[in-house]
């Protein structure tokens, strides 16, 4: 996905480390280049001076790319070099160089080679999609054919396999665990049959065992040689005497000397002896007999770890020619159906090039050079590869270890260290300054980075691991190369939000991003200064927020969309998982198993059929209730019996099992993706996406699940069991599919990424959100390392306990500190992605355990290095840091602003409001019926509704709930449509308009350069709220004239164009100008001039006043002070109407323009003088009554409002509104 993120100007000079990389050709480089250095630039300009000034051909240099977006970003800068320089037989050879992704020079070669390398030329490589089902079906047919259940099922027991994911089964889970493992030993370039590590570990345990006689011969010593405190005696000659008794040395020699089938009955007979001796070590004893002590119990867990190792080795064997045939299977399969992944794209590459050693001489002499990039995070094979294709001295590698971070997907940094330490310093070359980031940036980033390069690490046992070396020295420091200018505040934000837990803390961080996005764009804060590019004001498109994990993604999108700021997810996950997608696999289910009563509740409740809650209870009532007890299936059937469900809901079934019984006579004759059209299209269940929010995304994601069904069937015929098994899969191994985008990351949106896929990439403003997320993880069932082979865990038979081999414990070890280690490299990726401005923010846990382990925690890192307190609440607003004294040449002084979110800052919390959906949301997933504890207060006599109906009786706690004018005037509307909407959360089944029942707009009437009403109002508003009555210059002409003076109109230009961009409409001179024309009809208005001549006017205000003790909120457009101290209230309508409708219009309005009143009244404690509503279209102001006598029915709707709330009832306003209400297939 390509991003551009600002046009940059080409430096003309390079550096002379950049020189040093460009013109060196006579030995093997190895470039070490920081972010932002350059690098792309060094690689073009190499490849240009090897053709231009060394007269290679094009197709004699080989440049292998870590993605397609690299190499084609190379091809065309290298081409438009050529084309400089009149070489237009080169740039034309450009487009066919071996310039390329490594897997694409992979699948040229073996192309080219197919005869060679024993596969079919017309091979076809697969993607991760239908690699993962190839492997699925493979697995299962091997296990089917070589085990049955039962065994299989003692083969688990055999391993320890719990299962703790509720959403798979045991078998499912260890399936997905063993495909993972497979492809680990495949990318280790490793045989199978050599995975299982056979050592005799006899000799290891007799000298552990000899270490811990040792330390208990030391133990009997002090024992004997000191006077001990009488409990610590006790403690010690309990140990001593369990020692004794176990007779582990006899044991031990039966161990070593019997080679007998029962050796693992002897084995585990002496683990848990040893397990005997180790749990009777208590270590609450005296400093005296203490470490002894302390030294025996490691000991012993290092012999238990050793024998557990030698009982597991039978079930490693077992495993190990499992994994062979499986083997053996898939590669059957592939070769029988042409196919290839990705990783055989690989090895087949290396067995070719090995095999047939001519063809690796072959290319030797092909390619005079070989350029690299990425060097960091290529694995294990890769470099096999290009070790088996390159020549002495043509070898140009350019990498940076501190931006390893795919280790997931077997990129093995280590390879880039090795290279660095065994390079001599004459072709090491090291680019470290920085074009892309202000000094101020870089400051920061080198301040946090110089604690977390250490020049080694331990693991928990003490052992030593040596930690990266960036060219020899860790804690090397980046240097800007770019000129900024001057900028009045820091650089570098970090925010910190508090709540009782993480979900809450996320919730206010989230909320307080959105809030100081919109406050940057909208107040012009920030700029862009860096020398080389236009100076402007920062927009909405120049901030990237930043996220290690997506998990919680939608908390922020939530708080963006909240705030109206336009963003775009770049890469995420939860495409399989959307509500949409979630619907149309039920139905899928449903139509392939009728019986499954969940997932047919599901889809009645669905937008697929819509039935209401009442509906859904009386036909499970139906079902389960008759003496012959039914399926709910069944209950369809009888619907026309079940008196107590009302027509609407009736209609709808029986529509439903029409379409039911279309859509089984269709299954058996047409394709699936063709089938999933018809059902789209049949229940126009697309459309109806439409109707809700994020309408367009919901309808674009159900097209996207068509194609990717069309693409599963252009791959083999697939029943419809196998595409919702397919499904069901990706949703459980959390395959990365993006949704299917509606907007485009070019548009004015704040973009949305992983740091992962921002890698490459650079931002004006990054924002590194959610920080305070560890980086830990339970071990994976199933390992495997080069240097121990598979390990797993083991049952005892004896205790039904859990036995970690010591293999095991050190394959986790290695695990985690490697993971540890590539979270410090992606924090450093993440920062680096800053050209401008940095944001650093995390929502903290107030009652989070702070220890000394260190979790991969990134607001960790930075709170530590920084020195923060751990009570945000202690920290300075504005931080500063002065590292002189350590000998870092920083260009200023560091300073940070520090942002907490203070718990009088956050919102007012809500009450907790009941919805009975929410009460009960277990039994109606079940459609059981609903056992209430106070059935008298909550149901009506009638029954056990799982939602009853309007007559009864709901205790809510409405102490500290502010209510809104907006749900006020829908319970004047209607109370039951404000009882579905606002207390049940109901979501209705056709979105309309409630306010305006006569507004209907026919959008498909409106030209392409016409603004929709909706959208129009919303914009009138915002331009409203944004254009300040202080930049007027009155008088003023119209908008086709003078306007005030030529930069005020400018102004609101500029204002009405953003305005426009937010909600994706299009910026031309007549929507513009239509805007306009209001907004300047309103202000040469008398009532607009006198709103400018005012004593005081204030816009978008929100406010909150008592009535009776209840809080009602709300947000007035405009209200103002005149000259003569008179206080009015203006609300703009920007409905296109007629003069001769305005007063049935301002009876619509009367009651809200009335609680305006009332509040301004109540909070200034003075009369207002006159409240109007202002329409646009006519350009016609008019006075709304406000007087005692006109305010009766406010009174009146108020207290019927509050008295519904203390007495649950809410009765239906029946009338013609009835027919477009929202709710009218629940009523």
């Amino acid at each position: 996905m390509e991003i551009k993120v600002g046009t940059r100007i080409m430096i003309n000079k390079l550096t002379d480390s950049q020189i040093k990389g460009v013109e060196t050709t006579d030995r093997d480089i190895c470039v070490v280049a920081g972010p932002g250095s350059g690098k792309t630039r060094v690689l073009v300009e190499r490849f240009a001076n090897l053709v231009i000034e060394h007269k290679v051909p094009v197709n004699e240099i080989l440049t292998l790319t870590f993605t397609e977006k690299a190499a084609n970003e190379m091809k065309i800068r290298t081409a438009r070099l050529f084309e400089q320089k009149e070489m237009e037989k080169e740039r034309q050879e450009i487009e066919f160089a071996y310039l390329s992704t490594i897997h694409s020079f992979c699948a040229r070669l073996l192309r080219e080679n197919a005869i060679e390398a024993g596969i079919d030329p017309q091979f076809r490589v697969m993607d991760e999609l239908e690699t993962g089902r190839l492997k699925e079906q493979t697995l299962e047919d091997t296990l089917r054919e070589q085990t049955d259940e039962k065994t299989l099922d003692t083969f688990l027991n055999g391993i320890f396999w719990k299962q703790t994911d509720p959403n798979k089964s045991r078998l499912k889970s260890f399936k997905e665990n063993l495909i993972q493992l497979y492809e680990k030993i495949r990318n280790a370039c490793v045989p199978i049959s050599e995975t299982a590590n056979q050592s005799d570990l006899s000799q290891d345990i007799v000298n552990s065992y000899n270490e811990a006689e040792k330390l208990i011969n030391k133990i009997k010593e002090i024992r004997s040689g000191k006077k001990l405190p009488d409990k610590t005696r006790e403690k010690v000659d309990y140990v001593l005497d369990q020692w004794a008794t176990s007779n582990l040395q006899k044991n031990i020699n039966k161990l070593i000397d019997i080679k007998t089938p029962e050796l693992d009955s002897i084995t585990l007979a002496l683990l848990n002896k040893v397990k005997c001796v180790h749990s009777s070590i208590n270590l609450q004893l005296s400093k005296d007999v203490k470490e002894a002590c302390s030294s025996l119990r490691d000991e012993l867990e290092n012999l238990i770890g050793l024998l557990a190792e030698d009982y597991s080795t039978s079930i490693k064997k077992i495993l190990r020619d499992f994994l062979v045939n499986f083997d053996i299977a898939c590669s059957e399969r592939k070769k029988a159906e042409s196919l290839i992944d990705f990783t055989d794209l690989e090895v087949k590459t290396i067995e070719l090039l090995e095999n047939k050693k001519y063809i690796a001489d072959e290319i030797k002499r092909k390619f005079k050079y070989i350029l690299v990039d990425e060097f960091q995070d290529i694995s294990g094979l890769q470099k096999i590869i290009i070790d088996l294709i390159r020549s002495k001295n043509n070898l140009f590698i350019v990498g940076d270890e501190k931006q390893s971070i795919y280790g997931f997907r077997n990129a093995d940094v280590e390879i880039f260290q090795d290279i660095q330490r065994n390079t001599d310093p004459e072709s090491l070359i090291s680019l470290i300054e920085n074009f892309r980031s202000r000094p101020q940036v870089l400051d920061f980033i080198n301040h946090i980075f110089n604690e977390l390069w250490p020049g080694s690490q331990t693991d928990r046992k003490g052992n030593h691991i040596d930690e990266i070396a960036p060219s020899m020295d860790s804690t090397q420091q980046l240097k800007a190369g770019a000129e900024f200018s001057d900028k009045p505040f820091p650089s570098v934000e970090i925010i910190v939000a508090e709540g009782k837990d993480k979900t809450e803390a996320r919730k206010w961080e989230s909320m307080e991003i959105a809030k100081r996005i919109k406050e940057i764009v909208e107040k012009g804060e920030i700029r862009i200064t860096n020398k080389r590019e236009r100076e402007r004001n920062i927009s909405y498109r120049d901030f990237a927020i930043l996220f290690r994990s997506t998990t919680d993604i939608k908390l922020y999108e939530h708080s963006l969309s909240h705030l109206d700021v336009p963003y775009y997810v770049i890469s995420g996950r939860g495409f399989f998982n959307t509500t949409e997608i979630t619907d149309l696999i039920n139905l899928l289910k449903v139509i392939e198993s009728p019986l499954d009563e969940i997932n047919l509740a599901a889809v009645l409740k669905s937008p697929f059929v819509g039935i209401n809650d009442d509906a859904l209870f009386w036909l499970t009532d139906h079902a389960h209730s008759s003496n012959k007890k039914k399926l709910l299936c069944e209950a369809l059937d009888e619907v026309g019996a079940i008196k107590e469900i009302e027509a609407h809901s009736r209609d709808r079934i029986i529509q439903f099992m029409k379409f039911m019984n279309e859509v089984q006579v269709i299954k058996p004759r047409t394709s699936l993706w063709n089938l999933i059209s018809f059902i789209l299209r049949k229940t126009e269940f697309q459309s109806k996406m439409l109707l809700f929010s994020n309408g367009k995304k919901r309808y674009a994601n159900l097209l996207k699940i068509v194609e990717l069904c069309k693409n599963q069937e252009d791959f083999k015929p697939l029943t419809l069991r196998n595409f919702i098994e397919i499904v069901e899969g990706y949703k459980f191994r959390e395959i990365r599919e993006s949704e299917a985008p509606v907007e485009s990351e070019e548009d004015d949106v704040v973009k949305l990424i992983t740091t992962h896929s921002a890698k490459g990439l650079e931002f004006p403003v990054v924002i590194i959100a959610d920080t305070d997320r560890d980086n830990t993880r339970p071990s994976d069932y199933l390992v495997y390392s080069k240097n121990h082979g598979i390990s797993f865990k083991i049952l005892n038979p004896l205790t039904n306990e859990a036995e970690v081999p010591l293999s095991y414990e050190r394959i986790n070890d290695e695990i985690k500190e490697k993971e540890l280690r590539e979270s410090r490299r992606l924090l450093f990726v993440a920062m680096t992605r800053a050209q401008e401005h940095l944001i650093i923010s995390g929502g903290i846990n107030k009652d989070r355990a702070i220890g000394d382990n260190d979790k991969g925690n990134w607001y960790g890192y930075v709170s530590s290095t920084l020195g923060l307190n751990p009570d945000p609440e202690e920290n300075p607003e504005i931080i500063k840091l002065n590292d002189n004294k350590r000998g870092q040449n920083l260009s200023q002084t560091i300073e940070i602003r520090h942002t907490r979110i203070k718990e009088e800052n956050k919102p007012p919390k809500e009450s907790k409001r009941i919805k009975l959906l929410t009460q009960y949301k277990d039994e109606i997933a079940v459609c059981n019926k609903i056992q209430t504890p106070s059935p008298s207060k909550e149901i009506m006599d009638t029954g056990t509704n799982i939602l009853s109906t309007i007559m009864h009786t709901v205790e809510i706690d409405n102490s500290h709930y502010v209510y809104s004018v907006t749900e006020i005037l829908k319970f004047h509307f209607c109370p039951q449509l404000y009882y579905f909407n606002s207390i049940l959360g109901l979501q209705g089944i056709n979105k309309r308009c409630w306010i305006e029942p006569d507004y209907v707009e026919d959008e498909n009437k409106l030209n392409d350069d016409e603004i929709p009403g909706r959208e129009l109002g919303n914009i009138v508003h915002r331009v409203f709220k944004k254009y300040h009555l202080s930049r007027l210059n009155l008088p003023a002409c119209t908008y086709s004239g003078r306007f005030g003076q030529a930069k005020d109109k400018n102004v609101l230009e500029e204002y009405i164009k953003n305005e426009l961009s937010v909600y994706g409409l299009d910026t031309n001179q007549k929507s513009i100008e239509l805007v306009a024309n209001w907004v300047n009809s309103f202000y040469n208005s008398d009532v607009g001039k006198e709103v400018v001549s005012s004593k005081l006017h204030k816009g978008e205000t929100s406010f909150i006043f008592n009535y009776r003790h209840n809080l009602i909120r709300g947000q007035i457009d405009l209200f103002y002070f005149n000259k003569k101290g008179l206080l009015k209230i203006i609300d703009y309508k920007a409905n296109d109407i007629a003069l001769d409708e305005i007063p049935e219009k301002v009876k619509l309005y009367q009651l809200q323009m009335q609680l305006y009143a009332r509040a301004l009244e109540t909070i200034y404690e003075k009369k207002v003088d006159e409240t109007i509503l202002y329409f646009l279209v006519p350009n016609k102001p008019v006075a709304v009554d406000t007087t005692e006598e006109a305010c009766k029915e406010l009174d009146s709707t108020l207290d019927s409002f509050f008295k519904a709330h203390k007495d649950g009832e809410f009765k239906k306003s029946s009338g013609q509104k009835c027919k477009w209400c929202e709710y009218e297939g629940i009523c």
